[in-house]
């Protein structure tokens, strides 16, 4: 609004002297501050939560692969299974296998 200008914007010193900004008490920009790092602190929590979720869900897809390659699972008989053809229960991991942990959701996080 203080451009003497029609097309290219322009602003000398003395014009840009008089515009007044509202800055903020030091008390209320601590206050401003903390509540940002806070902030950041959640979205920081929230990305290392989905990285590990990342890194759980390749571990997860290559112990699948593994077993589709070495036989321990075949996959026509879930894909049957999936489809709701299959009568009986497709085979699952031996005994021996734990089931790796379900990752948590992201809406679990509090985030939203």
């Amino acid at each position: 609004m203080e451009s003497n200008s029609t097309v290219i914007d322009v602003i000398y010193s003395g014009t840009l002297k008089e515009v007044v900004l509202p800055i903020p008490s030091l008390e209320e920009q601590k206050q401003i501050m903390l509540e940002l790092h806070k902030k950041s602190n959640i979205l920081d929590e929230a990305t290392a939560a989905i990285l590990t979720q990342i890194k759980t869900l390749k571990a997860y897809r290559q112990s699948l692969i593994l077993e589709v390659v070495t036989g321990k699972v075949d996959v026509r008989t879930e894909a049957k299974a999936l489809a709701g053809t299959a009568s009986t229960p497709s085979p699952t991991r031996q005994a021996s296998q734990p089931a790796p942990a379900r990752p948590v959701a992201v809406g679990q996080l509090g985030l939203f």
